[in-house]
């Protein structure tokens, strides 16, 4: 049995000599020289023939989508650590709220008398209040009169 094949370029597609074929739709803004078209049996296999200089740029196209997968797979692990440390820290801040939120309870729930309440007054502080002045007395200044040197 024998193979035929045909072969359409570009030029002539584009011209609308022949129509492009609706499987090879996806073609119309690709970079390539021709089609070939071989019946095998009962089946219609399609070969696109590209000029080296477009297979050269999508080896690179290749090698470039090789390196960011290989970064797309190191931050989506990356992530899955921030991820889990995150889990982590919500944890503990949960933790952290509740025993404030026990704290603040035991505060609010305190029945003990304030230990920072001011004292009552001496008798020169009460005395001061009711305009007596203890301290510019003599005795406070510095002793009596009779005390001087000469």
């Amino acid at each position: 049995m024998a193979l035929k094949s045909k072969t359409y370029l570009k030029d002539q597609l584009l011209a609308g000599e022949v129509a492009l074929p609706k499987e090879l739709a996806y073609l119309s803004k690709a970079k390539y020289y021709a089609i070939a078209q071989r019946k095998v049996g009962r089946k219609q296999v399609w070969h696109v023939e590209i000029n080296a200089s477009v297979l050269e740029k999508l080896l690179k196209g290749k090698s470039s989508s090789s390196k960011l997968r290989a970064r797309h797979i190191a931050l989506k692990a990356s992530s899955q650590q921030i991820v889990s440390d995150n889990a982590e820290l919500l944890d503990k801040n949960a933790k952290l709220e509740a025993v404030n939120a026990r704290l603040m309870k035991n505060i609010n729930d305190d029945k003990r008398p304030d230990k920072f309440v001011r004292s009552p007054k001496s008798y020169l502080n009460a005395a001061e209040d009711h305009a007596f002045k203890p301290y510019s007395s003599l005795h406070f200044q510095g002793g009596l009169a009779g005390l001087e040197k000469k």
